[in-house]
């Protein structure tokens, strides 16, 4: 059994509302998508994205929704 230490995750990543949205790949789950569901207080996931535009993806996720929780998807070798 686990103790309950006084925070969940939701406190953890200082989440407002219980919404995590999916790292799809295709370009549906982009930065901008991203950025949106962190900035309104969910954690907000990054799809698959190429290599060579993989930083400049990040960068606008952490400027659209500075101080955020984010994450990453990451792809096979």
């Amino acid at each position: 059994m686990t103790q309950n230490r006084g925070m969940d995750i939701a406190d953890r990543l200082k989440l407002d509302v219980p919404v995590c949205q999916a790292g799809m790949a295709g370009g549906i789950a982009g930065a901008p998508l991203a950025a949106a569901v962190a900035a309104a207080g969910g954690l907000g996931t990054l799809g698959l994205t190429p290599p060579g535009r993989l930083k400049s993806a990040i960068v606008a996720m952490r400027e659209r929704a500075p101080g955020r929780a984010v994450a990453l998807t990451s792809s096979p070798p």
